[in-house]
C-alpha cells in the first residue's frame, strides 16, 4: 500500500502475484510504502529512494505476529432445502 504520511491514509494498494512481486503506480512527491499480510507484522518504508522513476524494495521479509486475537467470529448461512422442488419417479420399461 502507498500511504500519505500527513494523514496516514492509503493512496493506492495492490496484492502480490505468485512470486511475491508487485507493481504500484503513484505520483505524490511524499509517501510511504507499507507491506502487510494477515498474521504477520507490518513493514513500512518511509520516503523510499527512486532510481529512474522506480523503487526497488528488494527482498522484503516480514515476521509472524505473535499477537493473539481475543476472539474470531465466523458467521455462515445455510439455505433451506426445499424437497418439494424435486420429484423423483421410478419408471421401468419392459
Amino acid at each position: 500500500m502507498v500511504g500519505n504520511p500527513v494523514d496516514q491514509k492509503p493512496i493506492v494498494g495492490t496484492t502480490t502475484i505468485e512470486d511475491g512481486s508487485f507493481v504500484l503506480e503513484t505520483n505524490p512527491p511524499d509517501f510511504y510504502i507499507e507491506v502487510s499480510f494477515t498474521g504477520f507484522t507490518t513493514k513500512r518504508f518511509d520516503n523510499p529512494n527512486k532510481v529512474n522513476g522506480k523503487i526497488n524494495l528488494g527482498m522484503v521479509t516480514i515476521a509472524e505476529d505473535s499477537e493473539q486475537l481475543d476472539e474470531l467470529l465466523v458467521e455462515g448461512e445455510i439455505s433451506e432445502y426445499n424437497h418439494s422442488l424435486f420429484h423423483l419417479h421410478n419408471i421401468s420399461f419392459c
